[in-house]
């Protein structure tokens, strides 16, 4: 699979009012951001491993950055990192937690488990707006990422 011209994001997230935000950010964002949106960790690894709709590669193009939601249903975003950073094609895509929760056991395990940022899921939408866009002008505008996945 060959990437885009566009930054692809994919996001894993099951709250639809923080998929509609995501999606407000990458249009407000003046640049050229292909962001896909999945519901939960199954269907995200469903993305990444090209099965059942995503199983054509057009459809699927690589992201040059995973966020990943940790309470979702059927897989939770523990459980797609361990996956992603255990599987050789995937482990070089950047991937961030992005998560309510501060407890330091959680913000422990993330790095543990080989996220790239642990990030707060803000209450506040004015802030919940400004970490996204940090995010994506860092990620997307600072970092050097590879080109090496899929």
């Amino acid at each position: 699979m060959t990437r885009t011209t566009a930054h692809t994001i994919l996001v894993a997230e099951d709250n639809a009012a923080d998929r509609g935000l995501y999606l407000r950010i990458a249009a407000e964002a003046g640049r050229d951001i292909n962001l896909r949106l999945v519901e939960d960790g199954e269907e995200a690894l469903d993305y990444l491993e090209g099965r059942g709709k995503y199983s054509d590669p057009a459809s699927r193009p690589c992201p040059d950055l995973l966020l990943l939601d940790i309470d979702m249903p059927r897989r939770n975003g523990w459980a797609v990192l361990e996956r992603v950073k255990a599987t050789p094609r995937l482990k070089t895509i950047p991937t961030v937690m992005v998560s309510g929760s501060d407890r330091p056991e959680d913000i422990n395990r993330g790095y543990r488990l080989g996220c790239s940022s642990y990030v707060m899921k803000p209450s506040e939408l004015k802030d919940f707006r400004k970490t996204l866009r940090c995010l994506t002008t860092y990620w997307l505008s600072y970092v050097c990422l590879p080109d090496e996945a899929y």
